[in-house]
């Protein structure tokens, strides 16, 4: 397989982009790909053979179509799918909820966003009036504690700062920002012990800032081998910009 000419690639942590890689032979023509599959990785030195970073197609082993994909196999073109969850971790915590004739109006709990505002959701139940709150957590008595976590997970992921999913009383939350920030400690007054929140954690700014390399691999539908189209190249990484340069 020909080499690829190297090119230069600037992320922004927590952005999402796609890079389009056009396979050419040394003289600058174009190599159709059709069929072939393809491998995408970022190390810390050339020959490691573990990596920080790996997108591969879906003919590859753990990898998908959102992941890399031909975009024109004529025009020797295929993409790469950078994730804004690729470079930087979301931290997450677990709420799990009770039946509401096991919560008290005016309770409630507290989340703590990435940057460090402190979100306070207060139940009212039964139309109760609620006091020192961010979001009104609408309830009534007979709730149970799915329908509970129901009503929590609309109002946490319509807060802007959270995102969250629900599976029958247990509420999953994740920082809409990433980042080591969103390691934040959460907190709640119900009484009732069955009543819980995590504090955030899982949080990361990794990859940290310096040096990495990064190489793009293909394979021919006729191959059992996989050659490389970009040799390892150089990744200069930012605390916040993420530099791809290909040398």
């Amino acid at each position: 397989m020909p080499p690829y000419m190297s090119t230069n690639f600037t992320i922004v942590k927590g952005d999402s982009k796609t890079i389009r890689v056009t396979v050419k032979d040394p003289d600058g023509v174009v190599v159709p790909i059709t069929s072939y599959e393809g491998r995408f990785t970022i190390k810390k030195k050339p020959d490691d053979t573990t990596y920080i970073l790996r997108k591969a197609t879906s003919g590859i082993t753990g990898g998908s179509a959102s992941q890399m994909a031909i975009y024109s196999a004529l025009a020797g073109q295929i993409d790469i799918f950078i994730l804004k969850t690729d470079l930087v971790d979301f931290a997450t915590a677990t709420l799990t909820a009770v039946a509401a004739a096991s919560i008290l109006n005016n309770e409630g709990f507290t989340l703590v966003d990435t940057l460090g505002n402190s979100v306070v959701f207060k139940f009212s139940k039964d139309g109760g009036a609620v006091t020192g709150q961010t979001v009104t957590v609408a309830i009534t008595t007979g709730m149970s504690a799915d329908q509970i976590a129901a009503a929590i997970n609309a109002s946490v992921t319509a807060y802007a700062t959270f995102r969250s999913t629900v599976l029958l009383n247990v509420v999953s939350i994740v920082q809409a920002i990433p980042g080591e920030d969103g390691n934040a400690d959460n907190s709640d007054t119900v009484i009732n012990v069955g009543f819980s929140i995590t504090s955030f954690v899982g949080g990361s700014d990794e990859p940290l800032a310096g040096l990495y390399y990064y190489d793009v691999e293909l394979q021919a539908p006729t191959s059992e081998n996989i050659s490389t189209v970009v040799p390892p190249s150089a990744v200069t990484i930012a605390d916040q910009i993420t530099n791809w340069k290909g040398i």
